[in-house]
């Protein structure tokens, strides 16, 4: 009986307790698909820009945007498991800022919450999807809310295409 005891013993002592990691679950993956190096194109076919997207962790995800007229702008995007919800921080050279909120949804990303131009000192609503589509591509969708007409209208759509050999 000792032996089968100290047999049980040594074999707990011996098991590795491995906690999960952090940022690990589904939730927290959901954004993959938007990760990589893409060019940009409008509604109407003409070019909108690159933009890089890379995970710089398991929970955190930044992307790097330069505009055909060379505007630059950076977002910081994470899942908060406080909030149960996706957040993108963006920041562009000019100023503007977009602070939004949202979830996963069956085929991308959905969020809310505002944008702010520093040249005017304005805030309003704004809203973003993002989108994978059967083809690969992605399809990123901007709208702000009209402050006359309260009106939601078309601010950004662009259909992201990757870069051939470029990968997250």
């Amino acid at each position: 009986m000792k032996l089968t005891l100290f047999s049980i013993l040594l074999g707990l002592a011996t098991i590795t307790w491995s906690k999960p990691k952090p940022c690990s679950k589904p939730n927290h993956q959901a954004f993959n698909f938007w990760l990589g190096t893409w060019d940009v194109r409008t509604a109407n076919g003409k070019e909108a820009g690159l933009n890089e997207i890379t995970r710089v962790n398991e929970c955190l995800i930044l992307e790097s945007w330069t505009g055909k007229k060379g505007l630059k702008g950076s977002s910081m995007n994470y899942y908060d498991p406080q909030l149960q919800q996706w957040v993108q921080h963006w920041v562009s050279a000019d100023g503007t800022i977009i602070h939004l909120k949202g979830e996963a949804k069956e085929q991308g990303i959905a969020m809310e919450g505002t944008i702010y131009y520093a040249k005017t000192k304005k805030t309003f609503p704004f809203r973003g999807e993002w989108q994978q589509l059967k083809d690969k591509r992605v399809r990123q969708y901007f709208s702000q809310q009209d402050p006359k007409t309260m009106k939601w209208v078309t601010w950004f759509e662009g259909f992201y295409k990757k870069r051939a050999g470029k990968t997250p």
